[in-house]
């Protein structure tokens, strides 16, 4: 069965390595530069649609690989592996998007 899963995957290895090599690490930076505190006041519609389209592209990549030959593990990998990739995405903006400065009379 692996053995046809890596036959029927192989025609859309080429779309599987830009998004990993490419789409994922653009798509990082550019949010982390979009959340960041000292940049927020120069984000624009461009920018919110080039990393939604990129985190609409990455899911859907993330969803082709989660193939398997019962249609409802199918769906539950594939719901697994985009909630995984959605919350890499909440893991940077929260993080590049707090102030970093530090308040010693903070309680």
């Amino acid at each position: 069965f692996f053995y046809n899963y890596i036959w029927g995957i192989l025609p859309y290895t080429p779309f599987l390595v830009e998004t990993l090599c490419e789409a994922v690490p653009f798509s990082l930076v550019q949010l982390s530069a979009i959340v960041a505190p000292e940049y927020q006041h120069q984000v624009g519609l461009l920018q919110v649609f080039s990393v939604t389209t990129s985190l609409s592209i990455i899911v859907t990549r993330a969803v082709m690989t989660a193939f398997s030959f019962s249609p409802h593990i199918t769906l539950f990998k594939g719901v697994c592996l985009s909630a995984d990739v959605c919350l890499v995405y909440y893991t940077v903006s929260a993080v590049f998007g707090t102030d970093q400065s530090y308040d010693p009379n903070a309680p």
